[in-house]
């Protein structure tokens, strides 16, 4: 078995063992819940994907491309240069920006808490043509117990537009960059808007194995992305 090969099978067995973890997730049934688990209090619109082309909805919201359409295009982009293959997101909500990786020849997940959303990621996939299921339920807290311990697994961890919500766990967040700098190589991230928060927690990432070499604001979030340093070392 071909190394690549290797690590996809074990990304793949600790992705069904956080969806494991995540079914005691309480769903949410409408838009003004919330709980330890789900974070945003609304579902994003669900907007059809067929292919890569930009959706009515970003052509109709400008606020949405930037923040969401323009970001995804700057962050393949990001990808491509640095020799990005796999990718899990956290937070993917329908997964559109794992299947515009997929299109790019970049393999990505997404874990998201909200089951409603992972069911309609993985029929939209389908419906796209990519029968393998590459949406899976699960939160910041289960990835962490699912993927503590693990090395060098993952080229790159998004967690776009997410971060920045309201409400995260800090000791679950100072936890996941604890993760993060074993098992993956590149963070493409939100960062939190409170000012006090955000520069904790950027100095405890910095503390352990990453620096900043990208820092973009859209609309009103900054994304950071960071490359370990052993990695840095490397280049």
């Amino acid at each position: 078995m071909s190394e690549r090969n290797s690590r996809m099978n074990e990304i793949l067995q600790r992705l069904i063992s956080c969806e494991a973890l995540s079914n005691s997730i309480a769903q949410v049934s409408s838009i003004d819940e919330t709980n330890s688990e789900i974070k945003w209090t609304a579902y994003n619109s669900l907007c059809n994907y067929k292919d890569h082309m930009i959706t009515e909805k970003f052509l109709n919201d400008e606020y949405a491309k930037v923040t969401r359409w323009d970001l995804w295009q700057e962050a393949i982009n990001i990808f491509i240069d640095h020799d990005i293959k796999i990718n899990l997101d956290i937070g993917c909500a329908n997964n559109h920006f794992s299947y515009l990786c997929n299109t790019n020849k970049i393999v990505s997940f997404g874990i998201e808490p909200r089951k409603q959303l992972v069911d309609f990621s993985n029929e939209n996939f389908r419906e796209c043509g990519i029968n393998e299921k590459h949406a899976f339920l699960g939160s910041i807290k289960t990835f962490n117990e699912s993927f503590f311990g693990s090395e060098n697994l993952l080229d790159c961890v998004s967690v776009i537009n997410f971060m920045h919500g309201n409400y995260h766990s800090q000791e679950d967040l100072m936890t996941l960059f604890e993760v993060l700098s074993g098992c993956t190589k590149y963070v493409f991230t939100s960062m939190p808007i409170n000012e006090s928060c955000r520069n904790k927690l950027l100095q405890h990432f910095e503390s352990l194995k990453f620096t900043a070499i990208d820092g973009r604001m859209y609309g009103m979030v900054s994304h950071a992305f960071f490359i370990n340093k052993n990695d840095l070392t490397k280049r």
